[in-house]
């Protein structure tokens, strides 16, 4: 996805329209991925093309059940529907700042992660278990 950003990354005699055409591919495959691990949002993948300047949008509903497009919506200001008629430069700010919301979240995430690890190091260590099985007795009948 970083390759897609950057509009670089390997290929070697390719034009920029065939650069383009791939890592759109790649990045639409790794939403549906993601989209069919059912982490619970709807994914939307916007591209432009580099020639044209043309927006390509592609939806993939998760199990979130509709509500990644209002998410996405909260978080970032802008609706989908808004996103697919910006222009270049419009679309290259907008980048910018959920790179800067990314960052945020993975700073968040960190903490988080850290602040779990100094909790458990203070826990103190929990007795050993011991299982105890019990058998039930069976009653006793006449066969008589």
């Amino acid at each position: 996805m970083a390759a897609a950003a950057g509009g670089g990354g390997g290929g070697g005699g390719e034009s920029q329209q065939q650069l383009f055409e791939r890592l759109h591919g790649e990045l639409v495959r790794e939403a549906e991925d993601v989209a069919a691990a059912s982490f619970g949002a709807d994914i939307t993948v916007l591209a432009v093309s580099p020639r044209s300047g043309e927006s390509r949008v592609s939806r993939f509903h998760g199990g979130g059940g509709g509500a990644g497009g209002e998410e996405l919506e909260r978080a970032v200001g802008v609706s989908t529907e808004e996103i697919a008629r910006m222009g270049r430069d419009e679309v290259a700010a907008l980048l910018e700042r959920l790179r800067l919301l990314r960052m945020v979240v993975l700073r968040r995430m960190v903490v988080q992660r850290q602040r779990r690890r100094r909790l458990r190091r203070q826990r103190p260590a929990a007795p050993p278990r011991s299982i105890m099985v019990v058998q039930k007795r069976r009653r006793r009948r006449q066969i008589c």
